[in-house]
């Protein structure tokens, strides 16, 4: 016997199948101006007076069949939609998070470093994501600086000093692109909008051709 999740996945699938084509049917009445007069019936043609009801009963069913796959669609529990968006933007934010910490180490450098001689050497060990806000991310960053010292012992490799739980914050002007990148890679990139979504807008077609007509 299959499981709840797999009884869902498949009720999902026919329902979007079924109201894919109920939605196509529809429009396609609406805009072509069809007029089904007669319906043939076991070889037997019944003639039908009042063609109207056959779009009325269309509608019930494009109505019912919409109703269903929003059931389904709410059933299925996570899509996938928040881990693909946030999985594409903490890849993007990371370089972003990374420039930001080598700015803010080069601007304080005396500070941190006093016994460095020279330029620094930089190897990120971990970047990783603390608190997720609309305004603002914050990151914990762990690297390790590679110098030379001001008074360096013969035969001593270049100093090297740990910087670990430093926090950076980009702030949201700094999260616009990262947030669009994301976002396009979902919609392009990813099956999820046509697969979930695409019924929906599909099944609108019927409605925008009737306010249009």
């Amino acid at each position: 016997m299959a499981d709840d999740s797999d009884t869902i996945r498949n009720g999902f699938v026919r329902q979007r199948r079924t109201l894919i084509g109920t939605s196509v049917i529809l429009f396609l009445y609406e805009k072509l101006g069809i007029v089904i007069d007669s319906v043939n019936i076991l070889g037997n043609t019944a003639h039908i007076t009042d063609p109207s009801g056959i779009v009325a009963l269309l509608w019930v069913a494009w109505g019912y069949f919409l109703w269903r796959y929003y059931q389904y669609f709410r059933d299925l529990g996570n899509k996938g939609f928040h881990n693909a968006y946030h999985g594409k933007l903490s890849h993007v934010v990371g370089p972003r998070a990374r420039k930001r910490f080598e700015r803010w180490l080069l601007d304080n450098k005396e500070k941190e470093f006093p016994d460095a001689n020279g330029p620094l050497r930089i190897e990120f060990r971990q970047v990783s994501l603390i608190k997720n806000f609309w305004r603002y991310w914050e990151l914990d960053v762990d690297v390790e600086v590679f110098f030379d010292a001001k008074k360096p012992y013969v035969g001593v490799a270049p100093t090297s000093q740990n910087l670990k739980n430093r926090r950076v914050q980009l702030f949201w002007p700094e999260l616009i692109w990262p947030r669009i990148r994301s976002g396009w890679h979902v919609l392009v990139n990813t099956r999820l909008v046509t697969e979930y979504l695409g019924p929906f807008a599909i099944g609108l077609l019927p409605v925008l051709s009737r306010l249009t007509r």
